[in-house]
């Protein structure tokens, strides 16, 4: 997989992953994989809110969307 351009992403993400239908998000905190769903998902622990946003679509990752998770260099 190629990496996210990086200079598009909103300045509090840390992560980019693309879900199995080839929608790629942003999030705040590192989400873990929904196997049974094919998407990623951030944990909120208590009432905390984290953020995500849309960060394009992919079709092309999409076959290999449980490796896609990136980390902010």
């Amino acid at each position: 997989m190629t990496e996210p351009d990086w200079f598009l992403a909103p300045k509090w993400a840390e992560w980019f992953a693309v879900d199995d239908d080839g929608e790629a998000w942003w999030y705040e905190t590192k989400p873990l994989a929904r196997l049974i769903r094919g998407m990623w998902r951030q944990e909120f622990p208590g009432n905390i809110y984290r953020r995500s946003e849309h960060a394009g679509v992919y079709p092309e990752l999409a076959a290999d969307w449980k490796h896609s998770l990136r980390q902010r260099p």
